[in-house]
Parts: structure tokens; C-alpha cells; sequence
């Protein structure tokens, strides 16, 4: 069960299989040393770098819709 629970956690945030694996793994006393962690740190950190540029993505999208909202309901008015 707590397998599965970290295979969904990992695809909600947008985890590779092998990304997940590597998580996995690191949940398995006998396998894990130094290097797997930082395999896995470095995944860790680049998926949220790549989050953080979607959500940067979103928010410029958000605010021009907006921007265009404003402007249609103010030529609606006129």
C-alpha cells in the first residue's frame, strides 16, 4: 500500500516511471546508499524547477486573459 501511495504521489507531480522507481527504491534499506540519493535530489529538483516555470507560465496566461477580459467588458459598456 505505501508502494502504491508513492507511485500516485509521484504521477500527481508529474514524476517519470524511472523517477518513481528510483523513489522506490530508496525505500528499500538494502539498496539504498549516497549515490541513488542524489539521483533521486537532482530528479527531485529539476521537476520542481520545471514546475516552477509552468506555474510562471500560468500566472503571465492568467494575467493577459485578464487584460482581455477588462478591455472586452469595457468596449461591452461603451
Amino acid at each position: 500500500r505505501a508502494r502504491l501511495q508513492l507511485i500516485l504521489r509521484g504521477r500527481r507531480v508529474g514524476l517519470s516511471l524511472a523517477q518513481i522507481r528510483q523513489v522506490l527504491d530508496l525505500h528499500n534499506p538494502a539498496d539504498q546508499d549516497a549515490a541513488q540519493n542524489a539521483v533521486a535530489l537532482r530528479a527531485f529538483q529539476q521537476r520542481i524547477a520545471a514546475l516552477s516555470q509552468q506555474r510562471e507560465e500560468v500566472v503571465g496566461a492568467i494575467e493577459t486573459l485578464e487584460a482581455a477580459c477588462a478591455r472586452l467588458e469595457a468596449h461591452l459598456q461603451h
